[in-house]
């Protein structure tokens, strides 16, 4: 594939949406931005809540993605494990969020509606910068991004007529993860040629959470990640640029579900003497940039993208099963944008076909292959395609008011060749073969109020495709449910109003969003009232009737002079759907781990350019709504619901030298025992945190 993606004849290119610099220094992870668009003058949309700047951060910070996503307002961050963790964007996680690497689906056509462990495969420390679109992003970014659309840019360097070179070194140190975090980074910079290379490993041992829980066992795992990064300018209009990444996770354990599992505030640990999970992801694409004459830019992206998974589980009897599954995503993808008598254009149009082979075997009590099933956790020799064409335009209605119109033609379809896990038992499952489609569209308009006061509202469509997940997946789902195929399922729909207005005077500035969602024909799990072998709920699936959520973010800073800032960001969320409880009976419920209110205060002092000290404090409440399965879901959420948590973190940072800087980071300060709600571990304690990144 990769010789293919190098070899490929040119077929037009154009500007990449991002703009890597070609100054070394600005390697380092940002933080991060929200926002709403591939093009810069669209920032009028104004479809998120945004950050109000970009202090650098230090990439000793953070031990992963998630550590990141977990301190913006509108976020709900849920880790199954210690190495795993799904974002929730305004109530929805998995397959009905958006996430793209390099502007490449991460999504596939095995992810599930429930927290997915995939976002775990990036490393944080290969990338750049990192967005988050809150809201349906259907129209620019994929018809399922209905709840949001995570944006995550890798490193990458330009050619530059200043020939370089430069190596950094990162390392980082935690003390209640028991965790060291090594990177390098080798940087060559030409005339015509820019190369970028990178390497991280990371050991995580088994950590230590709150002051009453103490040591999790079973809970460490290691991990290592490379990626490459290379621009060649082929003429004066013309890039090449090629993207390689890699990463590692083997043996990530399942710890819930395993007798070792928390039984913090009532929990209930799970039965399995072993439950630990190998992940992979490969990205390869090869990107063409074209910039025109008449200042419009247009590119072309091929790429295959494959994520592999496989679960080594020994049950309590001590039977084992290994089953896994590789999915390989090929797209090619078109973007333009420029200028039209009607405004500022986006379009394009892309294809992905995901092609998914999975397995399942069972080994006996002596370690012997007991049976091979036919296929694993999905359908085996499986395809999933998606089309999209979209068009994007914002036009200028008068001096202070612009609208941003645009609309989406998004097919789907799927061909399943091995559906049937038990070929021999008396429920005959044949093939699936399917296709749905829509057009989605969005409408926004913004208006200039006055010099301090800007006001933006609109709606927004969202539609998602049943995939080989909803269809076919026949795996343990939350705790003591067992999931089985679900032939015939019909696609999903949203709908998106908000208003926002953001204010800014002097060294004031509040940012402000309300939003509601209506939600139609939601897949949704339901008990058939049967049992499996093992004891465990048979769960099946279904179009739900109608739901809706709301909500609002809140952000507010304030420069008290030149050396002390403060800021402080709150979210809140309401929600349900009609839910089955049972074959022909339906319950209004709850959205299944519903993000409690938050908040988040910080205070950051500047003594001088060198040095940066912040204190923050993250809060949030207990969260008693909860739906039928989150009761059941005794493995990860308490009886009566996760309590609330209060949990202060001191840091900072020095630049030492010119070409080295240091971190220094006390979290937890309390030491508090509290998990993320709907998580299946809890939060590390207190724990001192170093780090450093030196350049040479």
């Amino acid at each position: 594939m990769l010789e293919f993606l190098l070899l490929l004849p040119l077929l037009g290119a154009g500007q990449d949406d991002s703009n890597p610099s070609d100054d070394p220094p600005n390697l380092r992870l940002e933080e991060i931005v929200i926002s709403a668009s591939r093009a810069d003058a669209q920032q009028a949309s104004r479809d998120r809540l945004r950050l109000f700047d970009r202090h650098d951060r230090s990439p000793a910070a953070l031990r992963t993605l998630g550590d990141l996503l977990d301190q913006v307002p509108g976020i709900h961050l849920q880790k199954t494990a210690h190495g795993q963790f799904s974002p929730y964007i305004r109530g929805m996680t998995g397959f009905r969020t958006l996430v793209l690497v390099d502007g490449i689906r991460l999504n596939n056509a095995i992810y599930r509606s429930g927290p997915n462990p995939y976002l775990g495969l990036v490393d944080p420390l290969a990338l750049t910068g990192t967005e988050v679109v809150f809201g349906p992003g259907s129209v620019l970014y994929g018809s399922d991004a209905a709840g949001g659309t995570i944006l995550l840019e890798g490193h990458s360097v330009e050619p530059s007529s200043h020939e370089q070179d430069q190596t950094i070194l990162t390392q980082r140190f935690a003390s209640a993860e028991d965790s060291s975090i090594s990177r390098v980074d080798q940087i060559m910079i030409r005339e015509k040629t820019a190369i970028r290379f990178g390497a991280s490993y990371k050991d995580h041992g088994d950590y230590l959470a709150g002051r009453t829980e103490g040591l999790q066992s079973h809970s460490g795992y290691r991990e290592w990640s490379g990626d490459l990064s290379l621009t060649h300018e082929i003429h004066d209009d013309l890039d090449l640029v090629i993207g390689i990444q890699s990463h590692r996770q083997p043996d990530v354990p399942r710890t819930h579900s395993t007798i070792y599992g928390s039984q913090w505030n009532g929990l209930v640990h799970g039965s399995d003497l072993k439950r630990d999970i190998d992940g992979e992801r490969e990205l390869i694409y090869s990107r063409f940039i074209w910039r025109h004459a008449d200042g419009a830019q247009s590119q072309w992206t091929l790429s295959s993208h494959r994520i592999s998974e496989e679960e080594d589980r020994i049950r309590a009897s001590g039977l084992r099963t290994v089953q896994g599954l590789s999915d390989e995503t090929l797209g090619i993808t078109y973007h333009w944008t420029g200028e039209s008598p009607w405004g500022e254009i986006s379009s394009g149009l892309e294809f992905h076909r995901d092609r998914v082979d999975s397995y399942r075997s069972e080994y006996a009590l002596d370690g012997s292959l007991s049976s091979v099933a036919p296929r694993g956790v999905v359908a085996d020799d499986s395809r999933y395609d998606r089309f999209g064409i979209y068009l994007q335009d914002t036009i200028a209605l008068d001096p202070v008011t612009s609208l941003v119109i645009g609309g989406r033609w998004a097919s789907a379809a799927v061909n399943a060749a091995v559906v049937d896990p038990d070929p021999f038992d008396s429920e005959v499952i044949g093939p699936i073969e399917d296709r749905w489609s829509a057009v989605v569209g969005t409408a926004h308009a913004v208006h200039q109020y006055s010099d301090e006061m800007q006001l933006h509202g609109g709606l927004s469509q969202a539609f998602r495709a049943p995939n080989l997940s909803d269809l076919t997946r026949f795996d343990l789902a939350a705790s003591g449910e067992s999931e089985i195929p679900t032939p015939g399922l019909d696609p999903e729909h949203f709908l998106t109003a908000e208003f926002g207005l953001d204010y800014s005077l002097d060294d004031w500035g509040i940012e402000g969003v309300l939003w509601h969602s209506w939600l139609d024909s939601l897949v949704v799990r339901y008990p058939t009232g049967d049992l499996d072998s093992e004891g465990n709920d048979i769960v099946t699936k279904e179009n739900a009737g109608a739901g809706r959520a709301s909500g609002f973010d809140l952000r507010m800073k304030r420069d008290f002079s030149r050396h002390w800032r403060g800021q402080f960001s709150c979210s809140w969320i309401t929600g349900e759907v009609e839910t089955p409880v049972a074959p022909a009976v339906e319950q209004v419920q709850p959205l299944s781990r519903l993000a409690p209110a938050m908040a988040r205060i910080a205070l950051r002092y500047l003594p001088s350019d060198d040095v940066t000290l912040e204190a923050a404090i993250t809060m949030a409440r207990k969260q008693t709504h909860l739906s039928s399965r989150d009761l059941a879901d005794v493995q990860r959420i308490p009886p009566g619901g996760t309590p609330g948590y209060a949990v202060v973190d001191l840091q900072g940072r020095w630049q030492a030298t010119s070409t080295t800087h240091l971190y220094l980071g006390l979290t937890n300060l309390a030491d508090v025992d509290y998990r993320l709600h709907g998580s299946g571990s809890n939060e590390a304690g207190m724990s001192l945190v170093t780090g450093m990144e030196t350049r040479f």
